[in-house]
């Protein structure tokens, strides 16, 4: 397992009453998209265990809300999973599945989620897992000899199969 990567940034900020020490922690392991949604700056950690509400999920820099990157439903800060307190429009949610760097961080989280918790299940939807996930599955070869194309690829199950005779 990779370990996290934590900064702190010191600076004095100048008041009337003098000087303060500020110290800020800069995490390493994070990505925070450059733009606003839901009129708040998020941070997705590349570490988090919690898969609630989603694998991977925001935290809101703001006020600690919770965003499910997937569906766009916010939830409320702390360890309530069932009341849902907005929902980001679909319009905002484009503008980050378009993110290079936020593609790579949900790669990257997807990928070490399933090494870290092999036996948790989460929700994927299909598009991310077609164009994202799939990719490392499957290949291409050429035979030159008859010009054909073979296609080699795993395929993974996600229910049980119940064969009846």
């Amino acid at each position: 397992m990779k370990n996290k990567r934590v900064t702190h940034k010191m600076y004095l900020k100048r008041k009337p009453s003098g000087f303060q020490l500020r110290i800020r922690e800069i995490k390493h392991n994070a990505y925070r998209p450059r733009y606003k949604i839901y009129n708040r700056n998020w941070e997705l950690d590349l570490y988090d265990i919690d898969d609630h509400p989603s694998v991977p999920h925001a935290h809101s820099i703001n006020d600690g809300v919770r965003l499910n990157v997937w569906t766009g439903e916010v939830y409320p800060p702390g360890s309530d999973r069932v009341h849902v307190i907005g929902r980001v429009p679909q319009k905002e949610l484009k503008v980050l599945y378009h993110d290079k760097k936020f593609i790579q961080h949900a790669i990257d989280h997807i990928q070490w989620y399933r090494e870290t918790h092999p036996k948790v299940v989460f929700y994927i939807p299909d598009w991310f897992k077609h164009k994202h996930l799939m990719n490392k599955y499957l290949t291409v070869k050429r035979d030159n000899t008859c010009k054909t194309y073979t296609f080699t690829s795993t395929v993974i199950f996600s229910a049980e199969y119940n064969a009846e005779s």
